[in-house]
Formats: structure tokens, C-alpha cells, sequence
């Protein structure tokens, strides 16, 4: 009965451990998202672009109507700091806010932010101008001198939070132009959802699984015009 009851406090000892670590860790990234910003990548897709015909000039337009990247469930709130007043008190849990922010930063309990959140749409013009320089196609900064220009008027870049759940969100409108008219015209939306394993670290892969699937998704080679030779 003994060694049963050492066996236990073993195991419970072990899952507090584990437990204390990984809450560690969230905190942690939670310091580096609101510190230093949630980091934007894009992983461009393996595919060949080189047949599109002549440069192409990319002009981002931030178009959203909501310029708030952090939707209302990413950040915190006094619903999400009850349970810790249930079981620390109204004394108790302030004091060990103070000390956690004290070990890994003061922003460990603050609403995290995204790097260069000022600037969406020219994420998204470097984005897709990676993936064509990737896929062979030719990318230029003279919009005069391209023979097609490509659009993407952003419509939705959001972090959301719900049900232990990180979601991701990205929307955005390509047009492309070519001669002076628009040819083709696709809307892009795409949503990546991530459970809460890893705080802020889940909240990253979230949004950039979302943002890297909608650059990725715009089919250029089936696109009317996105190989023409022609001046706009």
C-alpha cells in the first residue's frame, strides 16, 4: 500500500512538474508576442511560373474595414483572470502576476501584438513577389513597364481565440490587368485553426499557416491575362 501511495505522489509530483513547465513556456511566449511581436513567414509552394509571359508589378491596397489584427478572443481580458482570482484571492493572484512578470517580462500578460502590423498590405506584396521570383516568373518595380499589373486589395488579416483554439484568418481580392483592363478577378480566403498546445507559439502557426495557404492559393497560371505580352 505503501509503495502504491509513493508511486502516486510520484506521478502527481511528475504531472506538476510538467505542467509548471509548460505553463513557463507560454508565458514566455506570450512575453515575446506582446514584447517583441507575433513573426509573420510565408512558405512559399514548390511550382513552375516561368510561362508567365513579361513582368508582372504588384500593388498592395489595404482594403480591410477592421485594421485590427488581434480579434477581441486573442486578447486578455477579466474573464480569462477569474479562475486565478477563484483560487489564488483577490490578494494572492495580483502578487503572483507581479512576480511571474518580474521572471519573464512585463508584457507576459498584456494583448500580443504582430511585427510591422502598420504595413499588412506590403506583407503580402512580398509574399507573393517570393513566390514568383521562386516560381521562375519575372517581378518588377516599374509599374510603367510591366505588361500586367496584379492587385491585392487585402480585405481580412485576424488572430482570433476561441474554445482553447487559435484562428487564423486572411482574405484578400487579385486583380489582374493587363492592356488597361481587368481580366481576371479572385477572391482569397482562407483559415487555419490551431489548438492552444503552446500559447503564442500556437498563436503563430495559426495565423501563418493561414497567410501562407492564401498567397499560395491565387491560381496565376489558370488566370486570363497573367501571361499576356502586351502593355496595360
Amino acid at each position: 500500500m505503501r509503495n502504491v501511495t509513493q508511486g502516486f505522489g510520484v506521478c502527481v509530483g511528475m504531472a506538476l512538474l510538467v505542467l509548471t513547465a509548460t505553463a513557463c513556456a507560454q508565458l514566455a511566449e506570450q512575453r515575446r508576442a506582446t514584447a517583441d511581436g507575433i513573426s509573420i513567414t510565408y512558405v512559399p509552394a514548390s511550382e513552375q511560373l516561368a510561362s508567365l509571359a513579361g513582368a508582372i508589378y504588384i500593388r498592395p491596397i489595404d482594403g480591410r474595414m477592421d485594421k485590427d489584427v488581434i480579434g477581441q478572443g486573442a486578447r486578455p481580458n477579466i474573464g480569462q483572470e477569474v479562475p486565478g482570482y477563484i483560487l489564488m484571492g483577490p490578494v494572492g493572484y495580483p502578487l503572483w502576476k507581479s512576480g511571474v512578470s518580474g521572471l519573464v517580462g512585463a508584457g507576459a500578460f498584456e494583448s500580443p501584438r504582430v511585427r510591422n502590423d502598420d504595413d499588412i498590405a506590403g506583407m503580402f506584396k512580398a509574399a507573393m513577389a517570393e513566390r514568383l521570383h521562386k516560381g521562375g516568373a519575372i517581378v518588377t518595380d516599374d509599374e510603367l513597364a510591366a505588361p500586367v499589373l496584379l492587385d491585392l486589395s487585402v480585405q481580412e488579416f485576424k488572430l482570433d481565440f476561441e474554445s482553447a483554439t487559435w484562428r487564423g484568418h486572411v482574405s484578400y481580392v487579385a486583380t489582374v490587368t493587363s492592356s488597361g483592363n481587368a481580366v481576371c478577378q479572385r477572391t482569397i480566403d482562407e483559415t487555419a485553426k490551431v489548438i492552444n498546445w503552446s500559447g503564442y507559439g500556437s498563436a503563430q502557426k495559426a495565423l501563418n499557416t493561414a497567410f501562407s495557404a492564401a498567397i499560395n492559393k491565387m491560381d496565376l497560371l489558370n488566370c486570363p491575362g497573367s501571361g499576356a505580352s502586351g502593355g496595360r
